[in-house]
């Protein structure tokens, strides 16, 4: 019996429940099977469609499972028999008549008899049900497992389409976020949702009990309203072992073992388990539904246990005498033809488990492995068992990467500093480097720490040239590359480009040259050359495919989605972020925040500010416990600025007084943008005026340094807050850049300054085109707005219809202002209530009676609000908070 809450109780489900509830009222069937492994929700969604139908249906529930040890006949029935004189064996067809008799008592609804796990149900029962079902008199609803004998007469009348069949499927990752959102009541950080879903197997039983696992560990816990994981979910729990030992009950001792040995073995192909475990078995097991075809490996699939039985339950119930044995098998194996990355990991597990001894080589490799898929307790567990020491440095390595991935981070640099000054390896040295550099970065030092770190790199790619035989080469390009990144966080990127460009024309190391790539294209959208920037991406792109194994390809792949999406290449930078997701869901314990900051940071490029919002209040949790790319000031300046732009006080004034406690704002274009965002939420709460002078301070230093991409941010915050004397200058600074962002802003500038309608709606349909839907509203609002002004009404209504459109694809959001009033000239809380409601069509006298005044006072307030915001019409109003002045009506409450 699967029990799920109820309101996680049809998600991924509401298909099948439509489809019983149909199949109960169809004459063509006689009721619905519902057929799944444990733990998928059966018993659930049993319960849910008797709820919802209680009205139309009786439903008699038929206790299966109580009723499977007892030797009695037709025992499952026996609430149904009472009135059956005592003594003897029962007749069929008196039990059949008994039954009958008993369903019929309510001829008010249509019986229906419901049987959960009808695979337990006795010979006689289930006969009996069968009957009952196919004469039409009495409707059946039941759950089974596939591959179980029993309960085999329903089973053929599904066959036979007397019963309708409903399979239930493992949730897919979507339908996991929205079971996590639903079981936990608010937003998950992705990266919890991912990985516990992975541990999972889709099954929602499962899935409640690991979620339920990880807040007992206190590693899942809520923080402003998002749930965040603290460090790795919890595989395993109590309550799955017992339910594992449940599944396991009915199965003799040999098929018992067979299945803790194929959990201790993980997915492998067919012909690799004939090695340890003879073919029949395997063909029993598969029948009776305990194995399933996985993912194909050198084109066959591999076996692996079937939703309902959870590996690492079993692997925990697994006796030490049978991890032994396997840990052999594995050796032998190794040896003659090699072990795939999985189980050379699992190998090396159960050696340790069971005390087993395990070669300095083989531990490093495991806890190279094992960091590289982002399970850091699994690299801390071989780094540090005895005989790894005598791996050296290169250990070291490995456990300062393991306590970077798990935050301890003072305790990952005392590991990897050392390393510079004693290792024997140039790789091991740049492994070493590379890792003090990302310890730096998110202890949130900068330019001088960076610089340091390549001194130290030098010295010890020196120490190790003179200790090399001559004529050995050592390459020098690793500490050069790091140099010109301290560089180009502090100072102007044109002034690096040519250093580096030259750099990877130069370089031979692969993986060196990859980094150099995305270096250069950080640069090259920093300085404004777009185009050259998506090229370069390009370029990094086809490496990054060709491999350079987990860990750098997460983040790097990370660091050019974030640069494809500052160019306005927004489909290239979902692309990315896709790939990342699906392909290396592991990554995301450690880069779920800046993933997520990316996904809010595109959501609001496109126009869903609710959704990104709410996105960004996950993301900034994320990002304090791992923040690699220094984002954390970035993302709760734009989160206060997009709930200014939502007009939601208490998040917005939240996200300012998070931002000033912060203890250093990252890296010094970051940091300038950031406070860009914190000064364009404060204007929601004082004077828009003197937040627009603050944000022209920051758009003029950012000029001198020589970054346009961010000035062209911060000249539009301005521009959103109705400076409308800054146009000249945004036009000039997109004037200096290339790529299509800085196109589609240069276009809605010029037809700004324009004043132009027909200006306005072509760049509204250029933006648009280009996935930029917010500001093609906006630019779509100045149209009508425009349009009005010259009384050209009917381009009026037609750019209105084309706002329209566009709201459509941008939803959620009614009410949103589209451009802002000019500098000083903020609405009142009330007259934001007229605006909005006058802005969709509603007459005066209405909206005084919704709030409760005089009509008077409504006329009184649209002057004012006319005013403020100088406009002369309903169609600008309307433009103004992107309503359709007709049709809508939106309802506020009386304050």
């Amino acid at each position: 019996m699967d029990e799920l809450q109820p309101h996680t109780t049809l998600i991924g489900r509401q298909e099948q429940f439509r489809t019983i509830v149909d199949a109960l009222g169809d004459p063509r069937h006689c009721g619905a099977i519902v057929a799944a492994p444990a733990g998928m929700g059966k018993t659930a969604l049993l319960g849910a469609v008797m709820a919802a139908e209680a009205a139309r249906f009786r439903f008699i529930p038929v206790a299966a499972g109580a009723a499977a040890g007892m030797d009695v006949p037709y025992a499952a029935l026996t609430p149904m028999l009472a009135r059956l004189p005592l003594g003897g064996e029962p007749l069929a067809l008196d039990v059949l008549r008994t039954v009958l008799e008993f369903a019929d008592a309510d001829a008010g609804r249509r019986p229906v008899i419901v049987v959960d796990d009808a695979d337990e149900l006795d010979d006689g029962s289930a006969s009996v049900i069968a009957q009952l079902a196919a004469s039409g008199k009495v409707r059946t609803l039941a759950s089974v497992r596939p591959g179980h004998s029993r309960g085999g007469e329903l089973a053929a009348m599904a066959r036979e389409g007397i019963l309708r069949r409903v399979e239930l499927k493992p949730l897919t990752p979507e339908e996991q976020d929205e079971f996590c959102r639903g079981a936990l009541e608010s937003p998950v950080l992705p990266a919890g949702i991912r990985l516990l879903g992975q541990a999972s197997g889709g099954s929602p039983q499962r899935l409640a009990l690991l979620l339920q696992e990880a807040r007992r560990a206190r590693c899942l816990v809520q923080r402003n309203g998002a749930w965040v994981l603290l460090g790795e979910p919890p595989e395993d729990s109590q309550a799955l072992q017992d339910a594992a030992r449940l599944e396991l009950s009915p199965l003799d001792e040999a098929a018992r073992s067979a299945l803790l040995a194929l959990a201790l073995m993980g997915p492998a192909r067919r012909d690799v388990v004939e090695q340890f475990l003879a073919p029949d078995v395997i063909d029993a097991l598969a029948a009776a539904g305990y194995l399933d075809p996985g993912p194909a490996d050198a084109g066959e699939p591999l076996l692996q246990l079937a939703p309902s039985l959870h590996p690492e339950s079993l692997r925990r119930l697994a006796p030490v005498a049978l991890k032994r044995r396997m840990h052999q098998w594995f050796t032998t194996r190794a040896a003659a033809a090699g072990l795939p990355q999985r189980q050379r990991l699992l190998a090396v597990r159960w050696a340790l488990e069971c005390g087993n001894p395990v070669a300095p080589e083989q531990l490093l490799a495991a806890a190279e492995e094992a960091n590289a898929c982002f399970r850091p307790g699994a690299a801390l567990l071989a780094a540090s068992a005895p005989g790894s020491a005598q791996a050296g440095p290169a250990a070291a390595v490995e456990l300062a990467r393991a306590g970077m991935y798990q935050g301890r981070f003072l305790a990952a640099r005392a590991s990897v500093l050392p390393v510079l000054d004693t290792a024997d390896a140039p790789e091991t040295v740049a492994a070493a480097a590379e890792i003090a550099v990302q310890l730096a970065l998110l202890q949130g030092q900068g330019r001088a720490a960076l610089e340091e770190l390549a001194d130290r790199w030098q010295a010890a790619l020196s120490r190790l040239r003179g200790q090399a035989p001559a004529g050995t080469a050592v390459d020098g390009t690793g500490p050069e590359l790091l140099r010109l990144q301290a560089r180009s966080a502090g100072g102007r990127p044109a002034d690096t480009l040519a250093e580096l460009e030259q750099l990877v024309r130069g370089c031979t190391d692969l993986r060196l040259q990859l980094q150099a790539l995305v270096l250069l294209a950080e640069i090259q959208s920093a300085a404004g050359l777009g185009a050259q920037c998506t090229a370069t991406a390009a370029r990094a792109l086809d490496l990054l495919e060709g491999g350079s194994g987990p860990a750098p390809q997460a983040q790097l792949r990370i660091r050019l989605a974030r640069q494809l999406l500052r160019t306005g290449e927004l489909d290239a930078a979902e692309r990315q972020l896709g790939v990342l997701e699906s392909t290396m869901p592991e990554a995301m314990l450690v880069f779920g925040g800046t993933v997520d900051f990316l996904r809010a940071w595109l959501a609001l490029k496109q126009g869903h500010v609710h959704r990104a919002l709410e996105q960004l209040a996950v993301a900034v949790e994320g990002l304090r416990q791992y923040d690699p790319e220094q984002l954390l000031p970035y993302a709760l300046g734009w989160a206060a600025s997009a709930a200014a732009l939502a007009e939601d006080r208490h998040a917005s004034g939240r996200y300012l007084e998070e931002f000033a406690g912060l203890p250093h704002q990252g890296p010094p274009e970051t940091s300038l943008l950031a406070q860009a965002y914190i000064e364009s939420a404060s204007a929601l709460f004082e004077s828009a005026s003197a937040a627009v002078d603050r944000l022209a301070d920051i758009a003029r230093m950012l000029a001198a340094a020589g970054r346009p991409a961010a000035e062209l941010e911060v000249r539009m915050l301005m521009v959103r807050l109705g400076d409308k004397a800054g146009l000249d200058e945004m036009i000039r600074c997109a004037g200096t850049m290339e790529g299509p962002e800085a196109k589609i802003y240069a276009d809605f500038a010029r037809a700004a300054r324009a004043r132009c309608g027909k200006q306005s709606l072509a760049a509204a349909a250029r933006a648009a085109d280009a996935g930029y839907l917010m500001l093609a509203a906006e630019a779509a609002a100045q149209s009508v707005r425009q349009f009005a002004a010259d009384a050209n009404h009917k381009l009026a209504r037609e750019a209105g219809k084309f706002l329209q459109n566009l709201r459509r694809q941008w939803p959620g959001t009614d009410g949103l202002r589209l451009v802002d009033a000019p500098a000083g000239r903020q609405l009142t809380h009330r007259e934001r209530d007229v605006a909005v409601m006058a802005a969709s069509g509603t007459r005066a006298r209405e909206i005084a009676e919704r709030l409760g005044v005089s009509v008077r006072t409504v006329e009184g307030h649209i002057y004012r609000i006319y005013e403020k915001l100088d406009i002369r019409s309903r169609e600008e109003l309307a433009a103004s908070f992107g309503q359709d002045t007709a049709a809508e009506r939106h309802q506020v409450a009386p304050r």
